[in-house]
């Protein structure tokens, strides 16, 4: 009997530490589940200011000559390129935007006019003579020059260059002798090669061209009626300039693809307005805005309100998000970006040949000790 007892209870005691086990086993836990990775965007989303820096171009040339001193663009994250005129020399130069200290890169002559840099900070293009019958091409990498448009019979041309925003093409509007339309002319820089697109039924004297599609199949333009100006926005193709779209803007003209379907620009109403090529549909992202610059990549914009007032925002998809000032009381002409999206030069230009964005006249001359303001952002 004790035995039997003895084995029963050997079996009960087996069977609960079974249960034990499986019920150790079995205990519900808590199990955290980590949150999405941190977001990959720059910590410049919310556009937080670290820096304020006021440039001056009387440093690095005579004060008589000071008028023709201009920062072009950004040569990289760090460096500006400025031209300088002293005396009889027109200089290209890398400028250090903290230091202030000026690399000379390369000569221009003296006639140089209309000069505008690649938005890649490579290329540099000009009109060599006062005639602006020849245009010229700078790799500032080697100092090496072509000449990409030689006409010494053409005349009438519109003094602007303007660049896509991948640094491929190079385009411009000339008349050339005998022919009684305008011409749109397009150098690829990858190719080597000049192509020439008319455009019927216009006249130099009321257009202004205007911006190029990366893949240098749209164009803008704009044109110049007694009523105000207007944004066109066209095909070229091998017959030509085929219309798609037109719209009233304001004197800023600002303008600028935001890809090769979309365009964003400033109306005559001071409205900010995206508008969709595919389906001629229009969204008004902003009121009360005077001009405005896209980051390199396209995902930022910096702009200024008619107020005086400068802001930044990030694109997501049709809308603009995170809002932020930047700086209160100037009202720029010009603005760009670095390529890593952290600096902002801007710009109240004085000189008709920058062509960032045409201007239909030279802004006056501010009363203050510095030519453009760079902020830095975190």
């Amino acid at each position: 009997m004790n035995h039997s007892m003895f084995r029963l209870f050997m079996t009960c005691l087996l069977i609960g530490m079974i249960l034990t086990g499986c019920a150790t086993e079995l205990e519900p836990k808590t199990v955290i589940i980590p949150e999405a990775e941190p977001s990959s965007e720059p910590i410049n989303k919310e556009f937080a200011v670290n820096k304020i820096y006021k440039l001056s171009t009387t440093r690095n040339g005579p004060e008589e000559y000071r008028g023709d001193n201009y920062f072009l663009g950004w040569n990289d994250n760090n460096q500006l390129v400025e031209t300088i005129r002293n005396r009889s020399v027109r200089s290209i130069a890398r400028v250090d935007f903290q230091s202030g200290a000026a690399q000379e890169i390369t000569k221009l002559p003296e006639t140089a006019q209309c000069i505008s840099l690649s938005p890649d900070g490579v290329q540099l293009a000009y009109f060599a003579d006062e005639g602006l019958h020849k245009l010229m091409l700078v790799n500032l990498l080697d100092q090496t020059e072509t000449s990409l448009w030689d006409k010494k019979d053409s005349g009438n041309k519109d003094c602007t260059l303007h660049w896509s925003a991948n640094s491929q093409y190079l385009s411009f509007v000339a008349l050339d002798k005998g022919e009684l339309d305008p011409r749109i002319h397009r150098y690829d820089v990858k190719q080597k090669g000049l192509r020439v697109f008319s455009i019927p039924g216009w006249t130099v004297s009321t257009i202004t061209l205007g911006d190029i599609s990366d893949e240098g199949e749209r164009i803008l333009i704009t044109k110049h009626v007694k009523n105000g100006t207007s944004l066109v926005s066209g095909r070229i193709t091998d017959n030509g300039f085929t219309q798609e779209f037109e719209h009233p803007i304001g004197g800023g003209q600002a303008f600028e693809y935001l890809n090769s379907n979309q365009i964003l620009f400033a109306s005559a109403e001071g409205s900010l307005i995206l508008y969709d090529l595919r389906n001629s549909t229009s969204i008004t992202l902003m009121e009360h805005v005077g001009t405005f610059q896209l980051s390199k990549d396209h995902k930022y914009i910096v702009y200024a309100k008619e107020q005086g007032d400068i802001y930044a925002a990030k694109f997501q998809g049709n809308s603009l998000v995170n809002e932020k000032l930047l700086y209160k009381g100037w009202t720029p002409t010009h603005m760009q970006w670095s390529p890593d999206n952290k600096k902002i030069i801007f710009m109240n230009s004085r000189y008709p040949e920058v062509s960032s964005k045409p201007l239909s006249a030279p802004a006056p001359v501010p009363d203050r000790d510095y030519d453009a303001l760079l902020i830095a952002l975190q």
